[in-house]
């Protein structure tokens, strides 16, 4: 029996520009500043490892795709930023990873469960 590994793909902007970058997520411990510099190490062979803003990290698993077929991201901050949004019901959403699920952000609104709806949505963006 073959089983596939559901490996996640993380995005988050880059620390020094407002360029966002996709790939598998690491982090190293300096040991000058003694402090955390999350990574994310990306596909393309010229850039090893980008250092990234931890406020803007998402969260990316294969089976997470809108109705177009792309990629959903979720939020893995608080604020939500770094998640994709999207409209439905003239209200925008903003896609969060919390305790285990994938949930729809709204402000007034709290977290409603979307998973059963999620192949049903556009992305409209990236939140800020």
């Amino acid at each position: 029996m073959k089983t596939s590994i559901n490996i996640p793909i993380y995005r988050a902007k880059k620390i020094d520009s407002d360029e966002y970058v996709e790939g598998c997520l690491d982090f190293l411990i300096t040991p000058i500043q003694k402090m955390k510099l999350y990574q994310i190490a990306t596909t393309d062979p010229t850039k090893e490892y980008i250092t990234i803003n931890p406020s803007t990290l998402a969260i990316h698993f294969l089976d997470m795709l809108d109705s177009e077929g792309n990629k959903i991201f979720a939020s893995l901050s608080e604020d939500g930023r770094g998640g994709d949004y999207f409209e439905a019901i003239k209200r925008n959403f903003v896609f969060k990873y919390m305790n285990g699920k994938i949930v729809a952000y709204g402000r007034n609104i709290g977290c409603d469960d979307i998973v059963d709806i999620k192949h049903s949505i556009k992305i409209i963006g990236i939140q800020q």
